[in-house]
């Protein structure tokens, strides 16, 4: 990817290798199809969604699945996210909360970190919590 170049030339020459898609024909809102009886042609970008290093994956996703899920996704600080070690529901002070807890390696120390997120879908809240090594 453009990102382990590092430098703009990089970055436009993956772009235009990868992520242009060239499509012969034009959408006629007339006919409401594509025409392609005038040589001209079509021009788009390949779309990615991209995550924090919060993101999330299924609840049965976890381990070495949950790194395979991921293995393609656009996660920004992808190092940081660590590992996802458990989900679970659990109910605090009378709220469902769903709670994902991540295994977060550290060169430099024997312990891993460990992120919680707790998640209140009825308020559209997160909460995270982390213990440091």
């Amino acid at each position: 990817s453009w990102e382990e170049q590092g430098s703009d030339f990089d970055m436009i020459n993956y772009i235009a290798r990868e992520r242009i898609e060239i499509t012969p024909g034009v959408w006629n809102k007339a006919t409401q199809k594509i025409d392609t009886t005038n040589n001209k042609f079509n021009v788009s970008f390949a779309k990615n969604r991209s995550f924090t290093h919060l993101k999330e994956t299924p609840m049965w996703c976890g381990g070495d699945e949950d790194i395979e899920i991921n293995r393609n996704a656009y996660i920004d600080k992808k190092a940081q996210r660590g590992t996802k070690i458990l989900r679970k529901a659990v109910r605090v002070s009378g709220i469902l909360l769903q709670v994902t807890v991540f295994s977060i390696s550290s060169k430099d120390d024997n312990f891993p970190m460990l992120r919680f997120i707790g998640y209140d879908p009825s308020r559209s809240q997160r909460m995270i919590l982390e213990l440091p090594s």
